[in-house]
Parts: structure tokens; sequence; C-alpha cells
């Protein structure tokens, strides 16, 4: 299973906070990666399926973010808690600025959320990094 920073996981943990139960796809877009989409499955896993073959799922619990890997379905849950300043109470679905934790390197990740979208602005250090996480029905 591939590892993810902290900010990585943070940025599919608000993706699956903020999307619709209608949804059935997310994408999460970086002028630096390749786009990364999800696919809903059953039980409120969200596969990866931008790689192929289809190997690392997603399911939001709380502040944690549990990635599951196939064939054997292996978690590991990730407490996000303790990277950012999270309670778990957080409405993520308005406009947010979460705290990174020195574990994560410090800086924080400001929201904006539209219709049919949201904007995040990773700034840690002198480095800042925009992203765009879109969902659709399809």
């Amino acid at each position: 299973m591939p590892t993810l920073t902290p900010f990585g996981l943070l940025l599919i943990f608000l993706a699956l906070a903020v999307v619709p139960r209608s949804a059935t796809h997310v994408m999460i877009q970086m002028p630096s990666v390749a786009p990364k989409t999800l696919t809903r499955a059953p039980g409120e896993w969200w596969v990866r399926d931008d790689e192929a073959p289809l190997s690392v799922s997603f399911k939001r619990e709380g502040t944690g973010l549990l990635v599951g890997s196939t064939p054997d379905q292996g978690e590991t849950r990730n407490d996000l808690a303790a990277h950012f300043e999270l309670t778990g109470s957080e409405d993520l679905t308005r406009n947010a600025t979460i705290r990174a934790r020195s574990t994560a390197g410090g800086g924080q990740v400001t929201t904006q959320v539209l219709p049919g979208r949201m904007t995040v602005r990773v700034t840690a250090g002198a480095a800042t990094q925009d992203a765009i996480i879109t969902w659709s029905p399809r």
C-alpha cells in the first residue's frame, strides 16, 4: 500500500467529509500531480480508481481515516487528530482553517466550499499547495 503524508491523508479525509451521499465519484486535483479519483463502494468505503489494479480504499470515521488494501483488505487506521487540530465535531461542509500540529510539520489547511467543489490551500513553511476537490453522481 502506498504511504501517504499526513497532508495527503487530510485531502482524502476532507473529500470524504464534504461529498454528498448522492455522489459516487470524487476527484482530487493538484497542479503538481495527476488527478486522484475515488469511487464509492459498499459500506461507506471509497476505492481509489486512478491506479491499476484497484488496490487502495478509504473510509472516514470520526477524526480517523481507515486505509484498506486489497485483496486481503488489511486496514490501517490513521488518526488525523494526531497531526491536525481536529476534534471530530467540525462542520467540514463549511469554510474552515485546520492547523497542523508539529507531527505534520506545522502549517495549516484552509478550505473554501463552493457548490459542487471544495478548494483547499495547504501552507507549510514557505510552501503553498492548492487542490480542488470535485464530486459527481455518475
